[in-house]
């Protein structure tokens, strides 16, 4: 809660990024920073048409926007864009990494969203959300833990060359 009330009163907010393991990180991650500031995440486009569009009326009633994939999708950037101390959530692999997956893929946009909004990224730490719900198992109701990191600026990674400075950024909010 406190990493959240720094930004109380700022005219931009922050970028969350999280890892993502499973369907809930995104339901935590929502709960995670509510109800002190407004978390619109960034989520695939095929979601927003899914069930006959009835998912895609649900995520967006919550403040979620559609991003095209493998693209430089602009629209999405531009819905990104931090105003009135909002959040924007997103999850750099672009996909849940499965248990089996040990190097993920990141994709640098959510620095992008941050450096083009002059807002510092904030990592979000989620355990035992997949936990939560396994492959062939029944629910269960594990102590879920979310710990937010410190905010990050893209200042701090000026020592490096220009071009690898994005990259750098997503790699170590996500470590």
């Amino acid at each position: 809660q406190e990493v959240i009330d720094k930004f109380k009163g700022k005219t931009t907010g922050a970028v969350l990024i999280a890892p993502h393991y499973s369907y809930l990180d995104v339901i935590v991650a929502f709960l995670s920073v509510r109800p002190r500031a407004w978390l619109r995440l960034m989520a695939r486009d095929s979601l927003f048409v899914a069930g006959n569009n009835f998912l895609g009326e649900i995520i967006s009633r919550a403040g979620a926007f559609p991003i095209k994939r493998n693209t430089a999708d602009r629209t999405a950037m531009k819905r990104a864009m931090l105003k009135n101390g909002e959040w924007v959530g997103i999850f750099p692999e672009g996909t849940r990494r499965s248990k089996g997956s040990n190097k993920p893929e990141l994709h640098a946009g959510a620095v992008l969203i941050a450096r083009m909004g002059k807002a510092p990224i904030v990592p979000l730490g989620l355990e035992n959300v997949a936990n939560i719900k396994q492959k062939g198992e029944r629910v269960r109701f594990p102590k879920v833990i979310v710990r937010f990191g410190e905010p990050i600026s893209l200042d701090s990674f000026d020592f490096l060359p220009k071009d690898e400075r994005m990259d750098a950024c997503a790699w170590y909010t996500m470590r």
